[in-house]
C-alpha cells in the first residue's frame, strides 16, 4: 500500500511539471526578467501618481540651530559684548503651510501623473502580448523540432530495412537485387538523415534552454515538460477582418495607451504652465531663540535676535510672477506635446494596417497548411508503393530514395507551416489585445 501511494505521488509531481502553451505563458507572466522589469516601471508610475498628489498636503518645517555664544550686555540702544564669559544660544523655527487654492494647477498635477499612469499601464499590457509571442516560438518550435526529429528517426529506420533487405537480394542474386551504387545511396540517405536528426535535437534543446530562461526556470533541478510534444493544428474559427477590427479597437493595449500618451503630454504640458499660477495657502510660523548669555529685552520694540518667542499665523499668497526656467519648461512640454500626438496619430493608423497584414497572412497559411497536408497524404501512398516493390524487387533504390525524399520534404513543409500558423494566430491576437478561444496545444 506504502509502495502504491509512493508511485502515485511520484507520477502526480512528474505530470504537474508537463505544461501546455497557456502554462508556460503564465508562468512567463509571474517570473520572466521582462516582466519583472515592467511590473516594477508601473509599480514607480504609481509612486509618480502619489508624488503629484504631494503639493496639495499640508507640509512641515522645522529649523533648529545651537552653538556657544558670547556673552551679550546693554538694551537696544547701548550693548557690549565680552568674550570672557560664555553662555550657549539655541534658535528654532517651525513653519507649517496647507495650500487652499492654485487656479486649477495643482489638479493638473494630479491629472497629468493619473493619466501617465494609464499609458503606462497600456504598455505593461503590450509587454505581455509581445512576452507571449516570445513564449509561442519557443513552445511551438519545441514541437517542430521534435517531429523533425521523429520523423528522421522514422525513415531512419525504414532505410536501415531497405538497406538489410537489398542485402539480402543480392547475397541471393534475386532479380530486381540493387547494384552497390544503389547501397551507396542508401548509406548516403541513413548519413544525411542521422545529421538531421541531431540537429533537430540540437533545436529540441536550444527551445527548452530558452523556455527556461523566459520562465524564470533556468537553473531549477526540476525541468519543464510539454505536456504535448508533438505539433497539432489549432482548432479555432476563422473570421472577416471587420470581426477582429472591431475587438482591437476596444481591446488592444496600445490603442489605449497612445491615446493616453497623447492626453499625458497635453495635460503636462498644462501643468506646466500652470506652475506660474498663484497659490493660496494657510499658514503658520513659531519662532523661539533662547541664549544663556545674553539678558533678555522686555520691550517689544527691541530687535532681539537672541531671545525671543514669537507665532504668526494667517493666510499667504505665493506668486512666482515671472521665471525663465518655467517659461523654458513650459514650452518644452507643448513641443513634446505637439511632437507626441503627431507621432502616436500616425501610430493609431499604422496599428489597423497591421491587424490587416496579420489577418491576410493567416489567412494564407492556413490555406497552404491544407495542400500541404494534401500534399503529404500523396507522398505518403507514392512512397509506400515505391517500399513495397523495393522489397519485392520490382522498384529501384533511385525510385525509392526519391520518393522518400518527396515525403520527407513535404512532411517537413506541412509542419512547418504549422508552426508559422500557430505563430500568425498569436500575431493576430497580439494585435487584437486578447486570445481568441484557442484550444489548448
Amino acid at each position: 500500500m506504502t509502495l502504491s501511494l509512493f508511485a502515485t505521488s511520484y507520477t502526480y509531481a512528474q505530470e504537474a511539471q508537463r505544461l501546455d502553451f497557456e502554462g508556460f505563458y503564465q508562468l512567463a507572466l509571474q517570473k520572466s526578467g521582462r516582466m519583472l522589469e515592467s511590473t516594477a516601471q508601473l509599480g514607480i508610475s504609481e509612486a509618480r501618481r502619489e508624488m503629484a498628489r504631494a503639493p496639495a498636503m499640508p507640509s512641515v518645517q522645522l529649523e533648529a540651530i545651537a552653538g556657544p555664544s558670547p556673552t551679550f550686555t546693554g538694551n537696544a540702544i547701548r550693548s557690549d559684548t565680552t568674550f570672557d564669559a560664555w553662555g550657549a544660544a539655541f534658535q528654532s523655527k517651525v513653519e507649517v503651510i496647507q495650500p487652499l487654492y492654485a487656479f486649477g494647477a495643482l489638479q493638473k498635477l494630479r491629472d497629468a501623473a493619473r493619466v501617465a499612469h494609464e499609458a503606462e499601464g497600456g504598455r505593461h499590457e503590450r509587454e505581455k502580448l509581445l512576452l507571449r509571442q516570445d513564449v509561442a516560438k519557443l513552445y511551438y518550435g519545441y514541437q517542430l523540432a521534435f517531429d523533425l526529429r521523429e520523423i528522421c528517426r522514422d525513415l531512419l529506420e525504414q532505410m536501415k530495412k531497405a538497406k538489410e533487405q537489398g542485402e539480402k537480394m543480392r547475397e541471393r542474386a534475386a532479380k530486381g537485387a540493387p547494384s552497390e551504387t544503389d547501397l551507396d545511396r542508401i548509406n548516403m540517405v541513413v548519413a544525411e538523415l542521422s545529421s538531421r536528426f541531431e540537429e533537430a535535437q540540437k533545436f529540441m534543446d536550444q527551445a527548452r534552454l530558452g523556455m527556461s530562461v523566459e520562465t524564470g526556470s533556468y537553473g531549477n533541478t526540476e525541468e519543464l515538460r510539454w505536456r504535448r510534444a508533438n505539433l497539432k493544428r489549432r482548432e479555432s474559427e476563422f473570421k472577416d477582418i471587420e470581426f477582429y477590427k472591431n475587438i482591437a479597437h476596444t481591446k488592444r493595449p496600445e490603442f489605449q495607451a497612445l491615446r493616453k500618451e497623447i492626453e499625458a503630454r497635453e495635460v503636462l504640458a498644462d501643468a506646466e504652465s500652470a506652475r506660474s499660477y498663484p497659490l493660496l495657502f494657510v499658514g503658520a510660523r513659531w519662532t523661539y531663540a533662547t541664549n544663556t548669555a545674553s539678558a533678555d529685552q522686555p520691550s517689544v520694540f527691541a530687535n532681539d535676535p537672541f531671545n525671543s518667542n514669537s507665532v504668526v499665523a494667517g493666510l499667504g499668497l505665493k506668486w512666482s510672477i515671472y521665471s525663465a526656467d518655467a517659461r523654458s519648461k513650459s514650452a518644452t512640454a507643448r513641443a513634446e506635446a505637439i511632437k507626441t500626438r503627431s507621432k502616436n496619430e500616425f501610430l493609431l493608423r499604422s496599428l489597423d494596417a497591421e491587424l490587416e497584414k496579420n489577418w491576410a497572412e493567416l489567412k494564407f497559411l492556413r490555406l497552404s497548411v491544407d495542400q500541404k497536408e494534401l500534399v503529404v497524404r500523396s507522398a505518403r501512398r507514392v512512397y509506400m508503393d515505391m517500399a513495397g516493390g523495393f522489397a519485392l524487387g520490382t522498384q529501384r533504390a533511385k525510385d525509392l530514395l526519391e520518393s522518400m525524399g518527396a515525403l520527407a520534404m513535404s512532411q517537413k513543409a506541412f509542419l512547418e507551416a504549422t508552426f508559422e500558423e500557430h505563430l500568425a494566430w498569436v500575431r493576430l491576437e497580439s494585435s487584437l489585445g486578447e486570445t481568441i478561444g484557442a484550444t489548448s496545444l
